[in-house]
Protein backbone atom coordinates (compact mmCIF):
# COMPACT_ATOMS: atom_id res chain seq x y z
CA UNK A 1 0.00 0.00 0.00
CA UNK A 2 1.35 3.18 -1.01
CA UNK A 3 0.86 6.27 1.54
CA UNK A 4 2.52 8.94 -1.79
CA UNK A 5 -0.12 11.74 -1.91
CA UNK A 6 -2.09 10.62 1.11
CA UNK A 7 -2.46 13.30 3.76
CA UNK A 8 -1.87 12.58 7.56
CA UNK A 9 -2.80 15.37 9.93
CA UNK A 10 0.15 15.17 13.10
CA UNK A 11 -0.51 16.64 16.62
CA UNK A 12 2.28 17.78 18.65
CA UNK A 13 4.76 17.67 15.53
CA UNK A 14 7.02 20.57 16.79
CA UNK A 15 9.16 18.26 19.20
CA UNK A 16 10.55 14.79 19.56
CA UNK A 17 8.84 11.66 17.96
CA UNK A 18 5.97 13.82 16.39
CA UNK A 19 8.45 15.98 14.95
CA UNK A 20 10.51 12.88 13.70
CA UNK A 21 7.99 11.14 12.31
CA UNK A 22 6.68 14.59 10.22
CA UNK A 23 9.86 14.63 8.54
CA UNK A 24 9.89 10.87 7.56
CA UNK A 25 6.11 10.86 6.38
CA UNK A 26 7.01 14.20 4.64
CA UNK A 27 10.22 11.87 3.03
CA UNK A 28 7.86 9.17 1.61
CA UNK A 29 5.57 11.53 -0.02
CA UNK A 30 2.78 12.01 2.38
CA UNK A 31 1.37 15.45 2.56
CA UNK A 32 1.85 16.92 6.10
CA UNK A 33 -0.66 18.49 8.03
CA UNK A 34 0.92 19.71 11.22
CA UNK A 35 -0.95 20.84 14.28
CA UNK A 36 0.58 22.25 17.48
CA UNK A 37 1.08 25.50 19.54
CA UNK A 38 4.63 26.63 18.88
CA UNK A 39 4.31 28.55 15.55
CA UNK A 40 8.41 28.92 14.94
CA UNK A 41 8.94 25.32 15.72
CA UNK A 42 6.13 24.06 13.60
CA UNK A 43 7.15 26.26 10.44
CA UNK A 44 10.79 24.72 11.51
CA UNK A 45 9.48 21.45 10.42
CA UNK A 46 7.13 22.23 7.23
CA UNK A 47 10.69 23.98 5.93
CA UNK A 48 12.69 20.63 6.66
CA UNK A 49 9.99 18.60 4.87
CA UNK A 50 9.82 20.97 2.16
CA UNK A 51 13.70 20.96 1.68
CA UNK A 52 13.40 17.02 1.30
CA UNK A 53 11.11 17.67 -1.30
CA UNK A 54 7.88 16.98 0.67
CA UNK A 55 4.52 18.77 1.47
CA UNK A 56 3.53 20.02 4.43
CA UNK A 57 1.16 22.93 6.12
CA UNK A 58 1.00 23.96 9.58
CA UNK A 59 -2.02 25.28 11.24
CA UNK A 60 -1.42 26.64 15.12
CA UNK A 61 -3.50 24.27 16.95
CA UNK A 62 -4.56 23.44 20.55
CA UNK A 63 -5.72 20.16 21.07
CA UNK A 64 -7.70 20.96 24.53
CA UNK A 65 -9.46 23.30 22.59
CA UNK A 66 -12.32 21.37 20.46
CA UNK A 67 -12.75 24.86 17.90
CA UNK A 68 -8.67 24.40 17.00
CA UNK A 69 -9.40 21.06 16.54
CA UNK A 70 -12.15 21.32 13.98
CA UNK A 71 -10.53 23.98 12.48
CA UNK A 72 -7.35 21.75 12.07
CA UNK A 73 -9.42 18.56 10.54
CA UNK A 74 -11.05 21.61 7.89
CA UNK A 75 -7.72 23.25 6.93
CA UNK A 76 -6.64 19.82 6.23
CA UNK A 77 -9.36 19.16 3.87
CA UNK A 78 -9.10 22.77 2.28
CA UNK A 79 -5.62 22.24 1.74
CA UNK A 80 -5.57 18.76 0.49
CA UNK A 81 -9.47 17.25 -0.27
CA UNK A 82 -8.78 15.20 2.06
CA UNK A 83 -7.44 13.12 4.91
CA UNK A 84 -6.79 9.86 5.02
CA UNK A 85 -4.69 9.51 8.36
CA UNK A 86 -4.16 11.24 11.96
CA UNK A 87 -1.40 11.17 14.47
CA UNK A 88 -2.12 12.66 17.75
CA UNK A 89 0.85 13.03 19.21
CA UNK A 90 0.35 16.07 21.85
CA UNK A 91 0.24 15.83 25.05
CA UNK A 92 -2.27 17.67 27.59
CA UNK A 93 -0.54 18.95 30.72
CA UNK A 94 -2.56 19.57 33.68
CA UNK A 95 -4.39 17.62 36.84
CA UNK A 96 -5.54 14.39 35.41
CA UNK A 97 -9.18 14.06 36.19
CA UNK A 98 -11.41 10.79 36.80
CA UNK A 99 -11.85 8.60 33.33
CA UNK A 100 -15.46 9.09 33.02
CA UNK A 101 -14.97 13.08 33.12
CA UNK A 102 -12.27 12.26 30.51
CA UNK A 103 -14.76 10.99 27.76
CA UNK A 104 -16.06 14.14 26.36
CA UNK A 105 -12.40 15.78 26.24
CA UNK A 106 -11.48 12.05 24.41
CA UNK A 107 -14.23 12.66 21.54
CA UNK A 108 -12.29 16.29 20.69
CA UNK A 109 -8.79 14.72 20.62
Amino acid sequence: MSLENKTVIVTGASTGIGRETSIELGKIGMNVVIGNRNEKLGNEVVDIIKSSGGNAKFLKTDVSIEKDVKNLTQFALDEFGEFNYAFNNSGLLGDVEPISDQCQKMQVI
